[in-house]
């Protein structure tokens, strides 16, 4: 399950999609007061390297597209995705035309803001 986390508290709006299986984050984002909400998401297909391979390319692309990438792609354009797996980041940078950042980016780009 994707969540699309709107990060406001007197910063620049940002819009933030966190992959599936992002409790930890998303607890930590609201231990700092960032309002949250889930959406509904499969598995990116990826799996480490499962979407790489020629037998299984194919089911990798249809997974991601059962509601993943089409999140992504509806997401705005100053929307910041994250997505802390390496194979989630590569299947939506693959498969969209955004790229997957790993939450510390997004909490950097957080406290660059605030000091």
């Amino acid at each position: 399950m994707a969540k699309i986390i709107s990060v406001g508290k007197g910063l620049s709006k940002y819009n933030v999609v966190i992959s599936k299986n992002a409790t930890t984050q998303k607890n930590l984002l609201s231990e700092l007061n960032i309002n949250n909400k889930m959406i509904d998401s499969s598995c990116c297909g990826m799996a480490g390297s499962f979407g790489y391979d020629s037998k299984t390319y194919e089911t990798s692309k249809k997974m991601a597209h059962l509601s993943l990438i089409p999140a992504i792609n509806s997401s705005g354009e100053n929307d910041f995705i994250v997505a802390n797996g390496t194979s989630c980041r590569h299947q939506i940078s693959d498969l969209s035309e955004k790229k997957g950042k790993h939450v510390s980016e997004l909490l950097f780009k957080i406290f660059e803001t605030v000091n």
